[in-house]
């Protein structure tokens, strides 16, 4: 993954937690069909460029990551 798609990655995963889209948690993680939907539908809006699911994968990980750091809350 080139460091565009990882910066992208992380803009993306800061996004998802400031919306709650990433709520409620699955199984104590970040619930990806919520995410993959709302992507979708920001793309559908007009809000979002294209997003491949190797930089959807990384921001989900990302959020997976904090919630196992900090908790989910």
């Amino acid at each position: 993954m080139n460091l565009d798609k990882a910066s992208f990655a992380g803009e993306i995963a800061i996004d998802i937690m400031m919306n709650g889209f990433h709520q409620p948690y699955v199984d104590g993680k970040a619930n990806r069909d919520q995410i993959e939907d709302e992507i979708v539908k920001g793309i559908y809006a007009g809000e979002l460029q294209g997003i491949d699911q190797e930089v959807v994968d990384l921001a989900i990980a990302c959020i997976d990551e904090i919630i196992d750091e900090y908790g989910a809350a």
